[in-house]
């Protein structure tokens, strides 16, 4: 008996490139630019009298096949639509094939036998995708999400997961916003432990030569930006760790400036630079090119941040967050009588962002983090390159037993320190740097009392956790996640409730924006783009 029809969407799915979401109309000279192409093909699936020939849909630059995943290969070199690992029947293989314009989960033994007309969703070679898993209250979501826009002909922005073998949506905004919805049962939400798709370029060996393409920006672009706002002390240490001058690297990113950087969907190196894309692999990293986006990253910020003028409570906390990059408030005071966020929050994350305001109120709703074990998020890691503000509520019963958030102070700043061990991440291109969406501390998510003894080897504080103000019903956390974060262990299957800004639009907190957008009041006060 075949499965019912379990969802409707449009095809074909869209290619993210990168953090390509996170760019704007006004920063489309340094934007990720998937590369177009759908083909219609014929593929033979099955061997020998269990077999047939099927029109296949096959999708631009969008591969969604691991490596490591089974899969039959036309002439072409696409490749079935695979399901998470775990979704199997007594070695029996699954696909999705598209029936009358629904998606249709199939064992393909199954599916071999019917008569009925379907076309098999193929996918390129040169591409990859995976079924991120996610813990719980894991946000933003993935930039390489894969997304849709509608569902059953109404508008919906979601993408596609699986929980416990079942398929499922997770709603871009909403009261659900990065829970994953089964369809088979409508009411029952899941805010982690599935798995959710992904698709990126294949990534390709970042030593060898590539070709060029017309840039939107060039290397003076870039060398003005860094004479504008970068100091002789940023470049002393800079070289001290990397160990040549910032100028080297300049006039190597300048000359190359045109290459394409292949795994970022055939982008040129400039424009990959001064875009809000979390890593560029590239041998320059080897000189430093990620450190000068952290750094250039951190002084733009700074310079928007000295333009405007904030209320008397923002500006009163504007020490404390460059220097911790941490505040705990009374939740209280920063909501209206309607529990959404009031102009005092509004001006708050307007100076801890360096950003426009939030374009919309700022709603709550619960969530309930509950422990895993080997949660990624118990790993210190840092969210991206550049300043990323996220908020959370913790009511007064959270304790040290709840695995809350822990915090290296200061981490969010450009420091020696900080830079000496970014540079030692980041300068090899490492494999796991390029496809996981944070960088881990170390290479074997280091936790507990090691995790504080390789801290202090690197001249950075303990990570410490993040806990409720005495007194205070409900505690408002805002946290700038490019410094050192991970969740605090608890016992498996032990659960702690928190309030989160509602919806993926504002990315957990505010939303994230390219760095590198011009330092200008006006945009500062929401009137420019970016």
């Amino acid at each position: 008996t075949k499965p019912p029809v379990t969802q409707q969407l449009p095809l074909p799915i869209p290619c993210p490139s990168g953090d390509q979401r996170l760019i704007d109309e006004t920063e489309q000279a340094v934007a990720m630019r998937p590369r177009d192409g759908v083909w219609d093909t014929e593929m033979q699936v099955g061997s020998g009298d269990v077999s047939k020939v099927l029109p296949a849909y096959a999708l631009g630059h969008a591969c969604m096949l691991s490596a490591e995943m089974a899969s039959y290969d036309d002439a072409s070199g696409h490749n079935i639509l695979s399901l998470p690992a775990g979704v199997s029947r007594d070695g029996d293989e699954h696909v999705i094939v598209l029936v009358n314009g629904h998606y249709d989960v199939h064992w393909l033994s199954d599916f071999l036998s019917s008569e009925e007309a379907a076309r098999v969703l193929l996918v390129r070679d040169d591409c990859t995708a995976l079924w991120r898993h996610y813990s719980y209250d894991v946000m933003p979501l993935d930039g390489n999400t894969v997304w849709w826009d509608e569902m059953d002909g109404q508008q919906l922005k979601h993408g596609l997961c699986f929980y416990a073998g079942q398929l499922g949506y997770v709603p871009f905004d909403g009261g659900n916003a990065g829970a994953c919805v089964l369809l088979a049962e409508p009411g029952t939400v899941y805010y982690g432990d599935f798995d959710m798709l992904i698709a990126f370029p294949t990534l390709h060996n970042v030593t060898s030569a590539a070709g060029s393409t017309p840039a939107q920006a060039d290397g003076e672009v870039l060398r003005r930006l860094v004479a504008k706002h970068l100091t002789a002390t940023d470049d002393h240490i800079f070289q001290s760790i990397v160990g040549v001058p910032l100028e080297v690297l300049l006039d190597e990113v300048e000359a190359a400036g045109s290459s394409i950087v292949e795994s970022l969907q055939q982008t040129p190196l400039i424009d990959a630079v001064l875009s809000a894309t979390r890593f560029v692999p590239h041998p320059l990293n080897l000189k430093g090119l990620h450190l000068l986006r952290v750094i250039l990253a951190e002084r733009m910020s700074d310079a928007r941040r000295d333009l405007v003028e904030y209320g008397a409570d923002a500006e009163q906390l504007r020490e404390v967050w460059l220097r911790d990059g941490l505040l705990r408030l009374d939740f209280d005071k920063y909501i209206s009588s309607r529990g959404t966020g009031n102009a005092m929050l509004e001006d708050l994350l307007r100076m801890a962002s360096a950003s426009p305001p939030p374009a919309e109120e700022l709603h709550f709703v619960e969530r309930s983090v509950v422990h895993m074990n080997e949660d990624p998020q118990y790993a210190l890691h840092v969210d991206t390159f550049h300043s990323v503000v996220k908020l959370w509520v913790y009511d007064e019963n959270v304790t040290v037993h709840h695995g809350p958030m822990h915090y290296v102070h200061g981490s969010h700043r450009s420091s020696h320190f900080k830079l000496d061990w970014l540079y030692r991440r980041t300068r090899d291109n490492d494999p796991a740097i390029i496809q996981e969406p944070s960088i881990r501390f170390g290479t074997d998510n280091i936790q507990g009392a090691q995790a504080r003894d390789v801290l202090r080897a690197s001249g950075l504080q303990s990570a410490m956790p993040v806990l409720p103000l005495q007194g205070v019903p409900r505690t408002l956390i805002i946290a700038d996640t490019s410094g050192l974060h991970c969740r605090g262990m608890a016992e498996h299957g032990s659960s702690r409730r928190t309030l989160r800004p509602m919806g993926a639009h504002n990315d957990g907190g505010v939303k994230r924006r390219n760095p590198f957008r011009a330092t200008s009041a006006f945009e500062l006060m929401g009137y420019g783009g970016g």
